[in-house]
């Protein structure tokens, strides 16, 4: 499996990408942030780790940026490295104006996520 690891806690969808991703597992993916949206009473965010990600197909980017416009979605938060983040970037592009933010490590993204379903008053 190129995406694995799925969890859903705090409103936060965690989802790990290894290698090369099917278009049938960024499917996958969609399908199971669209259930975890729905299922939450408050908007949630999606964290993707991305750092370990391959070839990334057109058809999986259209798939990736029409689930950034599923509801009761606050952001796509990316975590990705440098050879990736073009492509993160322009999925981002395509997809639901605002909703996708890239950064280069893991620990900065998870911290942009909890920000997002915990805001500091």
């Amino acid at each position: 499996m190129a995406i694995e690891d799925y969890t859903f806690e705090n409103r936060i969808f965690f989802a790990r990408e290894v290698g090369v991703i099917s278009v049938s597992e960024a499917e996958e993916w969609a399908h199971k942030l669209a259930a975890y949206a729905a299922s939450s009473e408050q908007p949630i965010v999606a964290l993707v780790d991305a750092l370990h990600a391959g070839l990334i197909t057109m058809a999986v980017n259209d798939v990736f940026s029409k689930a950034s416009f599923t509801p009761n979605l606050l952001a796509v938060v990316v975590a990705t490295s440098p050879r990736v983040t073009l492509v993160a970037k322009t999925i981002g592009m395509l997809g639901k104006p605002g909703h996708t933010k890239v950064f280069p490590s893991l620990e900065t993204a998870r911290e942009y996520a909890e920000s997002l379903v915990n805001p500091i008053d």
